[in-house]
């Protein structure tokens, strides 16, 4: 095995790079790819989504930019240029020079991906610099479902991820004014929305979608069950249930509780047991993984913008972060707090408070300017208005795993709590006082008003002189601080995500060499690199040992942490930010419900906004146990059922046997139509499939017996498919599938069912084959490549 971070074989992984489709026709040679990989010290992955996703193309794709240092020097230039805007007072000039000014912040800060992608981008004028939005729908009727499927799909094409709540449609069965006499319900429209999102694409992604639904929408419970064990079910979406106080009270104390939606035709109402519900809402979580949960009283009552009729908050963005206006938008960016410790990895490590405080002011400053720049690169004028009003940013932090190390501290202590506090207080000081100085320069937000803005929230909570001082001159921002997940952010920054522990020291990853060869590699988690470079040995002078078992006890992970302490730790981060904190919880497989359950009301305790959980493997299962499975031939293996057309509209039922309830261990496929369809292409699939398993070593005997078996051609081909899993050749059948695969066919049917198994095979990658998998938000996503299986 070979160490491929910090590697010196550049040469190959120049090569792995240059051979990447998503990287054809970009006008990459070896040169331009080995500048970037030396600039990321060899790491591959970093330097993969830098060209993917960050780095300038002009008109023709054709990438401009080989390293992160000439993209900064674009974000300095454009953000520098800004300063124009705004009428300078006496005296008020940046020192050093603009340029200077923010080429050294973005040195402990990146901005968002919208920002990375667009700032000074020339080539792409209809993109914005926002990641995230929030939309309504205006009204109860078929015009406002699709108003609000046309506005996402808008917000789509320049760039941004949206969140809608879909407690304002009457719920299923109530009257409507129309021939169907009765709606068929608000959950039924969440597919509209999902496959809008799937149709916009975007550079190296999809569209991100949330939907909200109150707790005490009468479809609730269809809402929360829609994709529990069916990851095909609004499948381009996250969900979260936005829940009350009175309903988290009702479960305490074992109480009914109300469903009740008003129309002007009706009052529907439905008493239920509110621990019923809740049940239902947990078991779901930690089968699949969603709904994630919103305690929405706590983000009303804390939101700065609450005092402010038309910034008052509807739903959140796409990861739960920001919780937003109609038409609100967020501009996001992290401070890396890892490049805030001074002499790292020593005993005389110590986090530098002040160059901190600088960097937060310099980072609030840019947001402001951003948020001028886009003005004119919304996709719709109602995010034009909103920002305009309200002026809202979001400064982050991310890295803080990795900051931990740094320091000698253990992520699940005591010490690792206080720390947190006195860095987020001190960036809460910095950044409200630099809003306060950008409104003396500047002016306030439009919307301000001395008088209301400090009587409730978060903003009453502030320190005494800082609400003095904004009484006195302004803010400049109705809401300033958040935390976003920094997925990609931080594989750039090559850190911790966000405020989450480092998810694994070690992983390895499967890299094809040729035609036939695949070599193993082992990659270190970048603050372990890190680590090494000042500590070749160990305290003996030995060199460390494979299993990394020597290691300070400072270096935990997530698996090893305790779920108390992360709820605890969000909480203090949750005190000191305006807005939400987007965070999950990974639990092992083997969670059950009542932990899942209380994690929820301690967080709900600890005053979070939201929270979200993953339970290993939660996101592989789609299983359903059917009298079908008979048919199968196996009433002892769980399965799974669906029912498509294909074939010019014929209905097929398509029955998988898993072991042992396992989506990586499909065992055999049957498929019955009730019109016996007959088809050469059926045939032709099947005689490759023959082929294929006789050159993998299958016995011809054992080929022969089950061409016998066959009675037609659609059992010939489902016969094969399941030879092809007991003899562990699924992948190379999937491969097989998808090069029949062409729209309405049945083969494109059972490649898109069958590929979910080779995709999540050995917890892997479908895109890279890398084992390093995590959820985020709702979304398993590789922290190899980024890759993302909701994108």
């Amino acid at each position: 095995m070979e160490l491929i971070y910090l590697t010196d074989d550049i040469d190959a992984v120049v090569e792995r790079i240059l051979s990447d489709n998503e990287l054809d026709n970009c006008g990459l040679g070896k040169r331009k790819v080995t500048r970037c990989l030396k600039s990321f010290s060899g790491d591959e992955i970093a330097c993969s989504v830098f060209f993917k996703k960050y780095a300038l193309r002009d008109e023709n794709n054709i990438i401009l930019e080989s390293t992160l240092e000439e993209a900064k020097e674009r974000w300095a230039k454009t953000v520098s240029e800004a300063e124009n805007l705004f009428k300078r007072k006496k005296g008020r000039f940046l020192k050093p020079s603009p340029y200077e000014y923010f080429r050294e912040l973005y040195e402990y800060f990146l901005p968002a991906g919208r920002q990375m992608f667009a700032l000074g981008n020339t080539y792409v004028t209809k993109a914005t610099y926002t990641n995230c939005y929030v939309t309504k729908i205006e009204e109860d009727s078929i015009e406002g479902i699709f108003n609000a499927a046309k506005k996402i799909a808008r917000t789509y094409s320049y760039g941004g991820g949206i969140g809608l709540c879909i407690g304002e449609l009457r719920p299923a069965q109530s009257k409507v004014s129309n021939s169907a006499k009765f709606s068929t319900g608000a959950v039924s429209f969440m597919e509209l929305y999902s496959r809008t999102t799937g149709l916009i694409g975007q550079l190296s992604r999809r569209g991100a979608l949330m939907i909200t639904l109150p707790v005490s929408h009468p479809d609730i419970e269809e809402f929360i069950e829609i994709k529990h064990n069916n990851i095909d079910k609004v499948k381009h979406a996250n969900l979260s249930v936005k829940m009350t106080d009175d309903f988290m009270h009702a479960v305490m104390d074992n109480k009914d509780f109300t469903l009740k939606f008003v129309t002007q035709h009706e009052t529907l109402e439905k008493t239920i047991k509110a621990r019923e519900l809740w049940n239902k809402i947990v078991k779901s979580a930690r089968d699949s993984a969603e709904p994630g949960i919103l305690f929405w009283d706590r983000a009303v009552e804390t939101s700065p913008s609450e005092v402010y009729p038309s910034l008052r908050i509807h739903s959140t963005n796409p990861c739960g972060e920001e919780i937003l206006e109609p038409g609100g938008a967020c501009m996001l960016s992290s401070l890396l707090l890892h490049k805030f410790v001074k002499k790292p990895f020593t005993n005389e490590a110590q986090f530098d408070y002040e160059l901190f405080s600088e960097m937060v002011k310099r980072g609030v400053r840019h947001l402001d300017n951003i948020v001028e720049l886009n003005m004119d690169r919304h996709g719709l004028e109602e995010q034009k208005k909103a920002s305009q009003l309200g002026r809202r940013i979001g400064l982050g932090v991310t890295g803080l795993g990795d900051m931990y190390i740094a320091l000698g501290v253990k992520y699940d202590s005591a010490e690792a709590l206080k720390l947190a506090e006195q860095i987020m207080d001190t960036k809460r000081r910095a950044e409200y006082g630099a809003s306060i100085d950008l409104s003396i320069e500047r002016g306030p937000f439009p919307l301000f008003d001395p008088n209301k803005h400090f009587t409730r929230g978060f903003a009453a909570t502030l320190p005494e002189e800082l609400i003095k001082m904004a009484k006195l001159h302004g803010l400049r921002n109705v809401a300033i601080s958040t935390v976003a997940p920094n997925g990609s952010l931080s594989i750039i920054a090559q850190c911790s995500s966000g405020i989450e522990p480092i998810f694994a020291l070690k992983y390895r990853r499967f890299v094809e060499m040729g035609q036939k060869e695949k070599k193993r590699f082992i990659i270190l988690h970048q603050g372990l690199a890190r680590f090494l470079e000042v500590h070749p040995s160990n305290s003996n002078g030995d060199s460390w040992s494979t299993d990394l078992s020597d290691l300070p006890n400072y270096w935990v992970v997530a698996h090893e942490i305790d779920y108390k302490n992360r709820v605890k730790l969000q909480g203090i981060i949750q005190k000191y930010t305006d807005a939400g904190i987007s965070s999950t919880i990974n639990l092992p497989r083997d969670i059950d419900a009542e932990t899942v359950g209380q994690i929820y009301i301690d967080a709900w305790k600890e005053g979070l906004k939201g929270i979200t959980v993953y339970r290993e493997g939660s996101r592989e299962g789609i299983l359903l146990t059917d009298e079908f499975a008979k048919l199968a031939g196996s009433p002892t293996m769980d399965t799974a059922i669906y029912c498509v057309r294909a074939e010019g509209g014929d209905k097929f039922y398509i029955m998988i046997s898993y072991k042992n309830k396992d989506i990586k261990n499909p065992y055999q496929v049957f498929v019955l139509n009730y019109k016996r369809s007959e088809h050469d292409s059926f045939i032709k699939i099947s005689n490759s499939l023959i082929k294929m398993l006789l050159e993998s070593g299958v016995p011809q005997k054992r080929v022969d017996k089950y061409i016998t078996r066959s009675t037609n051609s659609l059992a010939k081909l489902t016969r094969f498919i399941s030879l092809s899993m007991k003899t562990e050749n699924l992948e190379k059948a999937v491969d097989i599938l998808e090069d029949h695969a062409f729209v309405g066919t049945l083969a494109y049917q059972l490649h898109d069912i069958l590929s979910k198994s080779v995709a999540v095979k050995s917890v892997v990658c479908r895109n890279c084959g890398g084992s390093n998998m995590r959820m985020e938000e709702g979304c398993m996503r590789c922290l190899d490549c980024d890759w993302a299986g909701c994108t």
